[in-house]
């Protein structure tokens, strides 16, 4: 994986990008997805509200790995000041 200096002290890591998708594929997806929501719309809102503390704890569970792997590939130190704003995205997901 090549890098390179994007600013002052900030080295970014190259990624590259996943191979495209099928038609096939996506079509699939599509169909998975409009499948699910039909599924969701019934279900109840006490489950609706269970379901999203779950998946709330299932992202804090793995915020702290998320940020660290943003700041790995920022070319950040994870302990320097730079890394706040990577926590900004697990704050706004969290808090919703």
């Amino acid at each position: 994986m090549a890098s390179q200096t994007v600013a002052a002290g900030v080295t970014a890591r190259t990624v590259s990008a996943p191979p495209p998708s099928s038609h096939t594929r996506l079509d699939e997806a599509v169909a998975r997805l409009r499948d699910g929501a039909r599924r969701f719309g019934g279900v109840r809102l006490d489950e609706r509200s269970a379901l999203a503390g779950a998946m709330q704890a299932g992202y804090l569970a793995v915020a702290d790995e998320s940020v660290r792997a943003a700041c790995e590939a920022k070319g950040i130190a994870p302990e320097s000041p730079r890394a706040g704003e990577e926590w900004g995205t697990p704050w706004f997901v969290v808090r919703q």
